[in-house]
C-alpha cells in the first residue's frame, strides 16, 4: 500500500516543463524577498520567461540554490527582462 501512495506521489508532481508559472515561482523566489511581491513577480514572468528546456532543467535542478539561480540559470531563462516584482 505504501508503495501506491508513492507512485501516486510521482505520477502527480510536476515535471519540468509543464508550467512556466511553477518555473517563475522558482525564480522568483530567490529575485523578490516579500511573499506579496513574488505573486506579482510570477505573474509578470509568465509572460517574459524563455520557457526552453535549458531553463527549465536549470531551475529545478538548482531550484534550493538562489546563488545559482540568479548567477546561472536567469540568464537561461530571459526572454526580455528579469521580471521585477514590483520594485
Amino acid at each position: 500500500m505504501r508503495w501506491a501512495a508513492l507512485l501516486f506521489l510521482v505520477a502527480c508532481h510536476a515535471q519540468p516543463g509543464e508550467d512556466k508559472a511553477d518555473d517563475c515561482a522558482i525564480l522568483c523566489r530567490c529575485l523578490v524577498a516579500v511573499p506579496g511581491q513574488q505573486n506579482q513577480c510570477v505573474q509578470e514572468c509568465t509572460t517574459q520567461l524563455d520557457d526552453n528546456d535549458t531553463c527549465t532543467s536549470c531551475l529545478f535542478d538548482n531550484e534550493s540554490s538562489c546563488t545559482v539561480v540568479k548567477n546561472t540559470c536567469l540568464q537561461e531563462c530571459q526572454q526580455l527582462q528579469p521580471p521585477t516584482g514590483g520594485n
